[in-house]
């Protein structure tokens, strides 16, 4: 997979073993909110998936990145535009959990765990 530039350079950060960003605020012109939904955009389930693995990418440019399986996944409250998200993965043998946080209450709003490989 060919991931997209979500990330500015810089933004995704290693961390124990882990990866973490500073706050990421959802790009309002994101190819996904197109049709999802009409006057009220929401960012759909496959998206975060996708820009999850783009995350984990970014974070490790010297391993490829290609989604498995999704072991699981909580999607917990909707993710509109314009909204300041903290994303925090870590690697557990060969699983990511990857936690989809609010920047300003650190409420998760996604957890995942996403098999990866090359």
């Amino acid at each position: 997979m060919k991931s997209q530039n979500f990330f500015e350079s810089g933004a995704v950060q290693s961390v124990n073993g882990g990866l973490k960003t500073t706050d990421w605020k959802i790009p309002a012109d994101l190819f996904y909110f197109e049709g999802h939904f009409p006057h009220l955009p929401v960012l759909p389930a496959v998206a975060i998936i996708d820009i999850s693995l783009a995350f984990i990418h970014a974070g490790r440019l010297d391993q490829p990145c290609r989604l498995i399986e999704v072991s699981s996944a909580k999607f917990q409250q909707p993710l509109e535009p314009g909204r300041l998200i903290n994303i925090v993965a870590q690697l557990t043998g060969d699983e990511w959990t990857v936690d989809w946080l609010d920047a300003s209450t650190l409420d998760a709003t996604a957890q995942l765990r996403l098999l990866v490989g090359g």
